[in-house]
């Protein structure tokens, strides 16, 4: 979701800037408080697993990352979507490494290279479809869309985090 997000939002981005009013130049920042965002949290990831537990965390960067991406996609000022983009990369940033951590942890050894390749198919396609897919969707629908696509999938990966992923306690 986090990697797919990086790129689709590229797409609609000269739409998203008329219609909220933004210059060129302010437009940047929709992308760049993602980024930014996302930089900043990827570090922090493995110190927050520890005081939050894999399984605490992780439903909280999905609820804020979903949540972020519905607050985007019912932007009408610059202002409301950089700092919807700045949480949706705060969340997102947490995603990328704790999915390495789910298959390093929870996969046996035998299957963890399976993991991997399907973490870096993954890496791989989401930046691939997601200019095809936020074009899709702007052209056919409208650039909120590139954001709304994130709430079902938000869900049904909240749904699968809570019955497939054990409770931990922090380890402090």
């Amino acid at each position: 979701m986090a990697l797919l997000d990086i790129s689709i939002v590229n797409s609609a981005l000269p739409t998203i800037q008329g219609e909220i009013g933004a210059t060129a130049t302010e437009a940047t920042w929709i992308v760049t408080a993602f980024l930014v965002a996302e930089i900043v949290i990827i570090p922090l990831t493995a110190w927050l697993e520890r005081l939050l537990g894999l399984r605490t965390l992780l439903f909280f960067a999905v609820v804020g990352f979903t949540g972020f991406s519905a607050m985007c996609g019912l932007s009408s000022s610059l202002t409301m979507m950089v700092i919807g983009r700045t949480g949706q990369g705060l969340s997102g940033g947490i995603l990328i490494p704790t999915a390495m951590t789910i298959v390093a942890k929870r996969l046996p050894p035998s299957q963890q290279p399976i993991g991997l390749a399907l973490f870096g198919m993954t890496a791989v396609v989401g930046p691939v479809i997601g200019p095809l897919l936020g074009g899709w969707l702007t052209e056919n629908l409208s650039w909120h869309y590139a954001f709304f696509i994130n709430l079902p999938i938000g869900a049904v990966l909240l749904l699968l985090l809570l019955l497939g992923l054990p409770h931990e306690r922090p380890n402090w």
